[in-house]
């Protein structure tokens, strides 16, 4: 059975963050559904690429269990969609049900404010608040390209997004 991701999108997502992993895990034959954390298909990124999500996240919530793994991409967006409840809901189910978790760039504070990465290895985007931020949450920082620890894998920033992305499949495709 072919193996399926939910990558969820928001406004000013980091551009090859999103683009290079979600190509890297087509290309590796990983079914993508890019969905949309606002109420529309369309969004743009940090750097103004406008781009369609196949859908939006209401639309998706009741049937989570159909995928294997989760892709959150980092960006300046990440501070807007912190404090919502579906990604509340979505980090949630993918940690409770012990599924593969993938997170970038800013993107692991989503993480680490769940207490899903406490007391683990984890990267991030080398920003001084960011690192602290991690820190203050129980989190292991280390200073690499990506880590995985258990099921969660973790990246830096947009230079790392090929490997990141070669390693997430790998870790899908098990």
């Amino acid at each position: 059975m072919k193996k399926k991701i939910l990558i969820v999108a928001h406004n000013e997502f980091e551009d090859t963050e999103l683009i290079a992993t979600r190509d890297v895990l087509l290309r590796k034959g990983i079914d993508v559904d890019l969905i949309s954390l606002t109420n529309s298909i369309d969004l743009i990124s940090a750097y103004n690429l406008k781009i369609k999500a196949d859908d939006i996240i209401k639309n998706i919530l009741s049937n989570l269990d159909k995928y294997d793994a989760l892709f959150l991409p980092g960006g300046s967006g990440v501070k807007n969609i912190d404090n919502t409840k579906e990604i509340d809901e979505i980090i949630n189910h993918f940690y409770v049900e012990e599924k593969i978790i993938g997170s970038i760039c800013a993107a692991p504070i989503l993480l680490a404010k769940r207490g899903v990465l406490k007391n683990k290895n984890a990267t991030c985007f080398p920003d001084d608040k960011i690192v602290t931020l991690l820190k203050n949450n129980g989190v292991n920082v280390i200073d690499d390209e990506f880590i995985v620890d258990d099921k969660i894998i973790t990246g830096r920033d947009m230079k790392a997004s090929i490997n990141f992305a070669r390693k997430l499949s790998e870790l899908i495709l098990i």
